[in-house]
């Protein structure tokens, strides 16, 4: 339709012409040589990937292409892959302490609306004790008035945002900020209740901010998220920038290993899931090869500052909230943690059982990566020329998934808005084809004018007459 426009308004100028693609050029048979096409991990998208790849070999074919040439990745998403072991994880250890705690909980009456979820119980400290414009019943504002007066110098974590949707890895996520704040919240929960003793969901959050064994839970979730969750999470959303160092999207897979023979030990030695020393380092073989990921886990659990309670912006009034979590989560000193010790070890060796489940579950995708179960891009069965192939792709799919938020944003605002034009406005949002490098002026942020590139999007390099006909609605002169 472009060239066809072009043709008309510019007639006889054929270098224009030209300079267009034509349609037979865009053949998906050109990702024959190692392209790669990634999903998450539901049946149907593992499906659509498996049919998208039999199409590029077909093309392939179609264009000339020896069968004996043809390499295609059918990958995962790292990002999916995390959240589902840990959507696991965290049902497990729900239903353990369901199991745990079950002659007491069918003595509770069904509207104290009590429940060992985790992401339940992070939605329920959400609505009490955050900002009251998702939900007007809570009482953030008190809260932040209370720690104000009573506790100021002090430091308290922010939540992480639990309602309007969540991520399987949720659970972990919410965890170091409600195990660390617990010496806070539950003092001025029973102030509250104090108050006024008809308040439901503050006696709920009392009640289970109170109890041993949800205490136990928080702590080991707290632990899994800063010993595998937060370097899987970096590793994951930047591989394809790690190349460099020699590190490629089918290197996930070396440090699934690693996870692997981790859990492995924790299974026959459950007290290793309260040792620092082994926790802290399950991935140290990648740090050591991996200079930007040392650099990032040193940041964030050594040198990471944030202000405390009561406005002090004063660099020696500043915390380090990661060291003193790990201090804490592995050497507790307040009681009410550390009596979570034996349970804790308990609750770890279930982590370490349902981690090895899920990472070797040949229903789903992970066991494709790992060595034990002979999958086909695990270390034992990769070539070099695969894993050099695989250098600087990324290992998550979040390009796709922000052109659908992109297009899903479209949808909402434009009303009545076609639904391949809202796809086409969020395809070019995301592609920047009319970006007018306006971060080279920039300067908040920390950024300096001069600092970034001026870097235009595709639309800006064309001449005027393609932008005019690219532009021009096809039959309108």
């Amino acid at each position: 339709m472009w060239r066809d426009t072009t043709v008309n308004m510019f007639p006889g100028q054929t270098a224009l012409i030209d300079d267009i693609p034509s349609p037979n050029e865009l053949n998906i048979g050109k990702l024959h040589d190692g392209g790669s096409v990634m999903t998450d991990n539901c049946d149907k998208a593992k499906k659509e990937r498996r049919l998208l790849s039999e199409s590029i070999k077909e093309a392939a074919v179609q264009m000339g292409i020896a069968e004996d040439q043809i390499k295609v990745f059918e990958l995962a998403c790292w990002h999916h892959l995390r959240n589902v072991w840990f959507g696991a994880v965290t049902r497990a250890v729900s239903n353990e302490l369901n199991d745990e705690l079950q002659d007491y909980l069918v003595e509770i009456p069904p509207q104290a609306r009590i429940s060992t979820e985790i992401v339940e119980i992070l939605r329920k400290v959400e609505k009490e004790c955050s900002g009251q414009a998702n939900y007007k019943k809570g009482h953030g504002d008190e809260l932040h008035h209370w720690l104000n007066t009573y506790h100021p110098g002090e430091y308290f974590y922010p939540f992480a945002r639990a309602l309007g949707g969540s991520r399987q890895d949720l659970g972990l996520e919410g965890s170091p900020a409600l195990y660390m704040n617990l010496r806070l919240l539950v003092p001025w929960l029973n102030d509250r209740m104090c108050i006024k003793q008809d308040n439901i969901l503050q006696k709920c959050l009392y009640h289970l901010l109170c109890s041993v064994e949800v205490i136990s839970m928080i702590r080991v979730l707290s632990i899994l998220h800063v010993a595998v969750c937060i370097p899987m999470r970096w590793l994951t959303g930047n591989t394809e920038d790690l190349e460099g160092f020699d590190f490629s999207m089918l290197d996930m897979g070396a440090a699934c290993e690693l996870l692997e023979h981790a859990m492995v030990d924790v299974a026959e030695t459950p007290e290793l899931f309260l040792d620092e020393d082994f926790m802290m380092n399950i991935f140290s073989d990648l740090k050591n090869k991996v200079d930007p990921f040392a650099d990032y886990l040193n940041y964030m659990f050594t040198e990471k500052s944030s202000h405390p309670i009561g406005g002090s912006r004063t660099q020696d009034d500043k915390v380090l909230p990661y060291d003193i979590l790990i201090a804490e989560l592995f050497y507790p000193v307040r009681n009410e943690n550390r009596q979570t010790h034996n349970l804790s070890i308990r609750l770890g060796e279930l982590i370490a059982d349902t981690m090895l489940i899920e990472l070797r579950d040949k229903s789903k995708n992970t066991w494709e990566y790992l060595s034990s179960c002979d999958g086909r891009y695990s270390k034992k069965n990769i070539t070099e020329n695969d894993r050099q192939e695989t250098m600087g792709i990324m290992s998550h799919n979040s390009i796709s998934e922000s052109n659908h938020a992109a297009a899903t944003f479209s949808l909402k605002t434009g009303g009545t808005i076609r639904i391949d034009h809202s796809c086409a406005e969020g395809q070019t949002r995301m592609n920047k084809d009319f970006n007018r490098g306006h971060m080279a002026i920039v300067t908040g942020k920390g950024l300096t004018p001069g600092t970034v590139d001026l870097v235009q999007g595709t639309y800006h390099h064309l001449c005027e007459e393609l932008k005019e006909s690219l532009v021009r609605q096809p039959g309108k002169m």
